[in-house]
């Protein structure tokens, strides 16, 4: 009896022993784990906080770049002007065009070729004027390019200067510069005679 006794006491003694013994150890990381949790969320906090911060900066200076690089510069704006179809080499006839179009009429000036119904100006040089019989007179001109024009045009009478000026029969001489507004017509054969009702005397500058 005595021993049985001794032997449930120590086996008590030994339980609760173990008890205390195996029973407090868990309770430590169930504390210190949520207090490592809260600080590295602390840690990670200011870390983000700066990221966020710093983010717009940094998406402010591409944006910036792109406006820039693509706004066009101001002085490449200019406003383009439509020239007029005038002189391709140069030539000139008392400072006007001797080839290309006429930027008032759009009539072509000095066409290498002639082509019956269709009006053109000659500007050029007299190089042969008969003026008999004097309603029906007739000229030769030369144009730069080389090409040779016969106008028949109205009556010597009615021939000035650009500047309404009447010129003396003598003065229908070689070399004086004349403008005409030409057409030969669509029946005239194999004439190369053009018709002119405007032709025109012009100062040499």
């Amino acid at each position: 009896m005595k021993r049985s006794m001794w032997r449930t006491i120590l086996l008590l003694t030994l339980i609760g022993a173990l008890a205390a013994c195996g029973g407090g150890a868990p309770a430590e990381p169930a504390v210190e784990a949520p207090a490592q949790s809260d600080a590295a969320g602390e840690a990670a906090a200011p870390e983000e906080a700066a990221v966020e911060e710093t983010a717009p900066e940094e998406a402010e200076t591409p944006s910036g770049e792109a406006e820039s690089e693509t706004e066009p510069p101001a002085a490449e704006e200019a406003p383009v002007e439509d020239a007029p179809a005038e002189a391709t080499s140069g030539d000139t006839i008392a400072g006007r065009p001797a080839n290309g179009t006429d930027p008032d009429t759009g009539l072509e000036i000095n066409p290498p070729s002639v082509v019956p119904g269709v009006d053109f100006i000659v500007r050029g040089e007299i190089v042969n004027a008969n003026l008999t019989p004097q309603d029906s007179p007739e000229f030769v001109i030369l144009a730069p390019s080389g090409t040779r024009y016969r106008i028949r045009s109205q009556n010597v009478m009615d021939i000035t200067y650009e500047d309404g000026t009447q010129p003396a029969l003598h003065e229908f001489q070689r070399g004086v510069l004349v403008q005409a507004t030409v057409r030969q017509d669509e029946g005239a054969g194999a004439t190369i005679t053009v018709n002119s009702t405007d032709l025109t005397l012009l100062h040499d500058e």
